[in-house]
């Protein structure tokens, strides 16, 4: 027999309380934002089997399984002091909770739910002797079709890789053969400059920042004041970073105007020398610029270091037949990519299926 009760009156439904930046790189204990991968902290808030949910942006209706001790993002829920049996209520949510609030979002430029969603969230469960067994036989069919995920996540790591190999080798290499000028010379110069009072959720201008750059522009922030107005064309790139970090030089080229402003700690370089394609791949991680990384301090890029940084001088459709040959190989690796996409969806059809079988037939 198969009981219905609100998810609030089955556990506990709290937040996080710190912003982004409160990750640690080093940090000792894993850190929850609303990204689909965790990042570490220095403190801890939660603890034992838990679950997280992103509260706002893409990752909305997704759900973590975690059991130990973490902290988490302020817009980031998690779901603590569970009566029933954790791994059964993860399930459960796993098959419906993105289905159920599909259309119960808010927000304009930023999606996101609030506590309501949970309180209006019903979950039907069996004696706990059942929801063992329900919870055993699908991690047990899980754990087969992940590590199938791990394999198709593999091969379509080795393509990304070998986009990113042929960039750094191949395509560098070939660059050396004409002649040197320097950014300085070629490029016009910009640092961005501070938000921070004009940071804001209803902010119409996303804010170009270390973390918007390194994400891809998936973890954005927004200011309601354009500080420094970027326009389409412009190539960003972040001048500090921690030691052996990731996100230094790494280049983001805007492609379009009116939507963006640089904050401070990002420089913006334009030229009327190249195509801005061009521009962002031979900026993008440029060996000049990690040298300065020592592997034990930040990492500052002075403006001097950046103005040094040498670069080849082109002709326009010389570029553009380099960029061709380029995009052709982007072609071929998205093509790949597509085919593991597609075959991560059937993954993920397939475990929704035998959730629902499991959930739904035993529920009825």
């Amino acid at each position: 027999m198969w009981k219905t009760s609100n998810l609030t009156d089955l556990a506990s439904v709290s937040t996080g309380k710190w912003d982004a930046n409160h990750a640690a790189k080093n940090g000792r204990y894993r850190f929850y934002t609303c990204a689909a991968t965790h990042l570490y902290s220095d403190t801890k808030r939660f603890s034992g089997e838990c679950l997280i949910l992103p509260g706002n942006g893409a990752n909305i209706g997704d759900v973590y399984f975690y059991e130990g001790d973490f902290d988490s993002y302020q817009r980031t829920y998690v779901i603590h002091d569970i009566k029933i049996l954790p791994k059964f209520l993860y399930f459960h949510l796993l098959l419906n909770w993105k289905d159920v609030n599909s259309n119960k979002q808010f927000g304009s430029a930023t999606n996101f739910i609030k506590m309501a969603n949970f309180k209006d969230y019903k979950v039907s469960y069996p004696l706990l002797t059942e929801q063992r067994r329900i919870a055993a036989k699908l991690d047990a069919a899980f754990s087969s079709i992940d590590k199938a995920i791990k394999l198709n996540e593999l091969k379509r790591g080795n393509a990304i890789n070998g986009y990113a190999a042929y960039t750094e080798q191949t395509f560098r290499s070939s660059l050396k053969k004409y002649e040197q000028s320097t950014l300085g010379e070629l490029c016009e110069f910009y640092n961005g400059k501070a938000h921070e009072k004009d940071i804001s959720d209803d902010g119409k201008f996303y804010l170009v920042n270390s973390r918007f750059i390194s994400s891809d522009g998936n973890i954005a922030k927004f200011t309601t004041k354009q500080k420094f107005p970027l326009i389409e064309g412009d190539n960003v790139m972040v001048v500090s970073d921690f030691p052996n970090g990731k996100a230094l030089a790494k280049t983001m080229r805007i492609t379009a105007s009116g939507k963006y402003s640089l904050n401070q700690r990002i420089c913006c370089i334009r030229s009327n020398h190249f195509h801005p394609q061009f521009l962002q791949i031979v900026l993008n991680r440029h060996p000049h610029f990690l040298s300065f990384n020592d592997g034990e301090n930040q990492t500052n890029l002075r403006k001097k270091h950046i103005l040094e940084c040498p670069l080849p001088k082109l002709s326009l459709d010389e570029q553009i037949s380099l960029l061709k040959q380029i995009n052709l190989l982007t072609k071929q690796i998205r093509n790949l990519i597509k085919i593991y996409k597609k075959q991560s969806k059937n993954f993920d059809a397939l475990k929704s299926a035998i959730l629902a079988q499991e959930l739904q037939s035993e529920a009825a």
